[in-house]
C-alpha cells in the first residue's frame, strides 16, 4: 500500500524539454511512483530493474539526472555511481546529477560518491527540491557550451573575414602595382624594385626599351590598334625574357 506521504501530484503544465532522468530501483511500487512524478515534472524517465539493465540505459542514454536504490542489488548503486563519475573525468562533455534513495526506516549512511541524498518514501515537493540543484548546474553548462559554440562560431567568421580582407589588400596591392593594359608591372613597381635592389647592394642590370615611330601608329590607326601592339610587344617579350628577369611598362611605350 502507498504511503500517504506519495500520493500522485496534481498534473501541471507542460514546460521546456527537463533533462532525461535513469531511475534505478528494483522496487515495482516506488520505481512506479516516482517515475510518475517525474514525468508530471517533464522528465523523460528510463527505468531499470536489475544492475545489469540499469549499466545497459545509463551507456545508451547517458542520462544527465541519476536517481539510485541504496539497496540496489549486487551492490549495484556503489558501482553505478562510480561508473558515472569515472565516465564524466573520461568524457568532459557528460554531466551526471546523481542522488541516492535510502530509506528513513534503514537509517544506513548514503554512499559518499553521490550529489544528494533522498529520504523515501517521498513526495512531489521533496524530490523537485532533491533534483533543482542539478537542473539548473545542467542548465548553466548548457548555456555555458552555447556561449563556447557561439564563440568558437564567431572565432572561425572573424578569421574568415580577416582572411579575405588579407586577400583583397594583396588583391588590391598586385593591381596597384600592374600595368592594366600589359598586365606587367607598372613604373612604381618598378622604381620599388630598383630601390630595393639599391638597398640591398647587389648586382643589377637595366634595360631600357622604347617602341619607335610608335605615335604614328595611334594617329593613323587609332589607340584601340595601339594597345594590341601594345600588348603584343610585352607578350613576345615574356617569351624572351629568363625566368628571373622583371619587365615593367613605364609608360607609354617606354619598357
Amino acid at each position: 500500500m502507498l504511503q500517504p506521504e506519495m500520493a500522485l501530484p496534481p498534473p501541471i503544465p507542460k514546460e521546456r524539454r527537463r533533462p532525461s532522468v535513469l531511475l534505478a530501483d528494483a522496487d515495482p511500487a516506488r520505481r512506479g511512483l516516482l517515475a510518475h512524478h517525474l514525468r508530471h515534472m517533464g522528465h523523460e524517465v528510463w527505468e531499470a530493474n536489475s544492475v545489469a539493465n540499469a549499466f545497459e540505459l545509463f551507456e545508451c542514454h547517458h542520462p544527465p539526472l541519476l536517481l539510485v536504490d541504496q539497496n540496489f542489488p549486487a551492490n549495484g548503486a556503489e558501482r553505478l555511481l562510480q561508473h558515472s563519475r569515472e565516465l564524466e573525468e573520461r568524457t568532459p562533455s557528460i554531466f551526471v546529477w546523481s542522488v541516492l534513495m535510502h530509506n528513513k526506516q534503514t537509517g544506513s549512511d548514503p554512499i559518499p560518491l553521490c550529489d544528494q541524498a533522498l529520504l523515501t518514501p517521498t513526495n512531489h515537493d521533496d524530490l523537485h527540491r532533491i533534483l533543482a540543484p542539478g537542473i539548473r548546474l545542467l542548465g548553466l553548462l548548457e548555456s555555458l557550451e552555447s556561449e563556447r559554440e557561439a564563440a568558437q562560431i564567431a572565432l572561425e567568421t572573424a578569421h574568415r573575414e580577416t582572411k579575405r580582407a588579407q586577400m583583397a589588400t594583396e588583391r588590391m596591392r598586385r593591381q596597384a602595382l600592374t600595368d592594366d593594359l600589359t598586365r606587367l608591372g607598372n613604373r612604381r613597381a618598378a622604381l620599388d624594385h630598383l630601390k630595393d635592389c639599391w638597398d640591398k647592394k647587389g648586382s643589377l642590370g637595366v634595360v631600357m626599351l622604347d617602341l619607335d615611330h610608335f605615335k604614328e601608329i595611334n594617329d593613323q590607326f587609332g589607340h584601340g590598334v595601339g594597345d594590341v601592339v601594345l600588348e603584343a610587344v610585352a607578350t613576345r617579350w615574356r617569351r624572351c625574357t629568363r625566368s628571373g628577369d622583371q619587365l615593367y611598362r613605364m609608360g607609354g611605350e617606354e619598357f
